[in-house]
């Protein structure tokens, strides 16, 4: 290595310390969240986080113990301007999807949160991801703290799938608003179209993991709507991920409800392809993904074929 390259090296090497060492002093000081630099810095740690660790389990904890935490401390729902339009958006993008691929609760739910930026069909379809992702959650809590004995008949099993098909509906009336315009609307319409059949396709397989909802009437999809979702899907990703800037990142929640609903190998081969091109866009969070639908897909092999000797 030559001289010049090598004090290059040390050049870099000593502005990246100051500046972690001026973030550590800033995060101390009394100051800290009327600093957007601050805000920022947590967002990029966690997304440097998502490009060297494979289980992105430090990526959630910079946003569920930073990023979010800031923003609430800050005030920033109280319809300030603390983060900018486009930062909060950037916050929104990877907060929804932190929440949603984690089961988890998420500050986006709340209402204050939804008229920050103006309303698009990205923003109308980044609440519904923040409102589902908080039902989802809910929904697995109440049905595990009720007796299994009790569940069929109890009334919040009856609420849980009412609110669900409200949510539904909500999702097709999105849809219906937006579809005859939104695939001209460029890479951000894609983004918010992919979302929107990953989340019907989410919303379903909820009410797949327990088998009383006879005489229930729940958010449900034929076959042909599953495979409409799908395909829109993969269609919608692969030209994300072909063409545009958009972050990779923000396309693992639809591959991931892609794969676990895809029915033949053509749609779980393009699944995998999309996958290792997130990665190699310098996400190799995606690899956990791509490596959980193998397990996924090896057991419905398993168990299909179990069915087919008892049968």
């Amino acid at each position: 290595m030559s001289t010049t390259a090598r004090s290059n090296d040390r050049d870099w090497c000593t502005r990246a310390y100051k500046a972690i060492q001026s973030l550590q002093d800033r995060l101390q000081s009394l100051d800290a969240l009327d600093c957007p630099g601050v805000l920022w810095c947590t967002l990029l740690l966690g997304l440097f986080e998502l490009m060297i660790e494979v289980t992105g389990g430090q990526w959630a904890k910079h946003m569920l113990y930073g990023t979010s935490r800031i923003l609430q401390l800050s005030g920033a729902g109280g319809g300030g301007d603390y983060l900018g339009g486009q930062s909060f958006e950037t916050f929104r993008l990877l907060e929804g999807n932190r929440a949603i691929l984690y089961g988890d609760n998420t500050v986006l739910s709340s209402h204050s949160y939804h008229d920050i930026t103006s309303t698009s069909p990205l923003d109308e379809i980044l609440n519904s991801m923040a409102g589902i992702s908080s039902f989802s959650k809910s929904f697995f809590d109440q049905i595990e703290s009720i007796p299994e004995e009790q569940r069929q008949r109890h009334p919040d099993i009856d609420q849980l799938a009412a609110s669900a098909c409200i949510l539904q509906y909500q999702l097709q009336s999105w849809y219906t608003q937006h579809s005859s315009s939104i695939n001209s609307s460029g890479p951000y319409g894609k983004l918010a179209l992919a979302n929107y059949h990953a989340l019907q396709l989410f919303l379903c397989r909820n009410f797949t993991y327990y088998n009383f909802w006879d005489m229930k009437v729940i958010p449900v999809l034929t076959l042909s709507e599953l495979e409409h979702h799908v395909t829109g899907i993969l269609g919608q990703c692969s030209a994300i991920l072909e063409h545009s800037r958009i972050a990779a990142l923000l396309t693992i929640f639809p591959l991931r409800m892609a794969g676990a609903n895809a029915m033949n190998d053509e749609d779980r081969n393009e699944t995998i392809r999309l996958l290792e091109l997130v990665s190699q866009k310098g996400f190799v969070v995606s690899a956990r993904i791509k490596f959980d639908l193998l397990d996924l897909w090896e057991y419905q092999f398993l168990n299909s074929r179990d069915s087919g000797v008892k049968a």
